[in-house]
């Protein structure tokens, strides 16, 4: 008498006892395969998911570099999907026996302000330079960086005069020059 254990890739492990018999020429055997039940992430999707790390259950699953084949069991599943600049993707799932699952997810990129520098220059030097109502600790002639794109109020003062004030638009990457008249 044999245990006969069959293991293949995606099923489960199968075990039967078997009885040889010297009267038989030839024996056969039947031994059902259950698919393991699988998670597959495809990766045509969506670009950015090349490099995402996957979990299941909490778990590592592996990085996405193409499709991704995750055995796991029969049952309800949290699938997270991770990535460096990006808003995470969850997912329950829930998978049978001698099923696949398959899963296209797309994840979205986290916007990024985008910056600019205001240069500030007077008529009158060593002025306070004001953006937004903040104080900003260089006095004219002074460089403002990493300024978020968009609309900004420039002042500058410097007593007796009174206080210069413009509206200016910050484009990312770029920079803009102002000249205050006091």
């Amino acid at each position: 008498e044999f245990t006969i254990i069959i293991e293949a890739q995606g099923y489960e492990v199968a075990q039967k006892a078997f009885k040889v018999a010297a009267v038989r020429k030839v024996q056969e055997l039947f031994v059902p395969l259950v698919r393991r039940p699988e998670i597959q992430i495809r990766a045509d999707a969506d670009p950015n998911l090349v490099g995402a790390t996957v979990s299941v259950d909490g778990q590592s699953s592996g990085v996405v570099q193409g499709p991704l084949t995750i055995a796991t069991t029969a049952g309800r599943h949290l699938i997270q999907i991770k990535k460096e600049g990006f808003e995470e993707y969850s997912a329950w799932l829930e998978t049978k026996v001698n099923q696949v699952q398959t899963v296209a997810p797309t994840i979205k990129e986290i916007a990024k302000p985008k910056y600019g520098t205001v240069v500030v220059d007077a008529d009158v030097p060593d002025a306070e330079v004001y953006i937004d109502g903040n104080k900003h600790p260089d006095n004219t002639p002074a460089v403002i960086s990493n300024v978020i794109e968009g609309l900004h109020v420039i002042e500058v003062k410097k007593a007796p005069g009174l206080p210069w004030k413009q509206t200016v638009e910050v484009k990312a990457s770029q920079q803009i020059k102002v000249r205050a008249g006091l």
